[in-house]
């Protein structure tokens, strides 16, 4: 019995990755119906058919996600570009907090050989 077991897992996981988005797709499915079913249940209960009642909670879900991203993209595609935007100004930072880390190593330890080259930022990735 644990032989079959196991085999059935292996070829349950095989099959798995095989085909990850449709598993995906019916795990947010179940998600989502899991989520609706108390709504649907309490709208049932004030004499809405189900259908209706299905119907209103997905409409009201597809409404609240359009404006959600109605009011999120812009504000993230406003920040992106600031934050692009001051990059060069956050190197810059960067760079002098590192210049003064290296004066004050090098005042502690006046001995130590500390490499310039790896503290230039602006050198970093190219």
């Amino acid at each position: 019995m644990t032989i079959g077991v196991i085999v059935l897992l292996a070829v349950a996981l095989w099959f798995a990755t095989k085909i990850p988005k449709t598993i995906a797709i019916f795990l947010i499915a179940a998600f989502l119906a899991s989520a609706i079913h108390p709504i649907v249940n309490v709208l049932e209960q004030r004499r809405i058919p189900r259908a209706w009642a299905i119907t209103i909670v997905y409409a009201a879900l597809i409404i609240f996600t359009v404006i959600l991203l109605v009011v999120i993209v812009p504000m993230t595609v406003d920040q992106t570009q600031a934050l692009v935007a001051n990059v060069p100004a956050f190197l810059n930072a960067v760079q002098t907090w590192l210049l003064g880390v290296q004066a004050t190593l090098h005042d502690r330890f006046p001995e130590a050989n500390i490499p310039t080259h790896m503290l230039n930022v602006t050198q970093m990735g190219g």
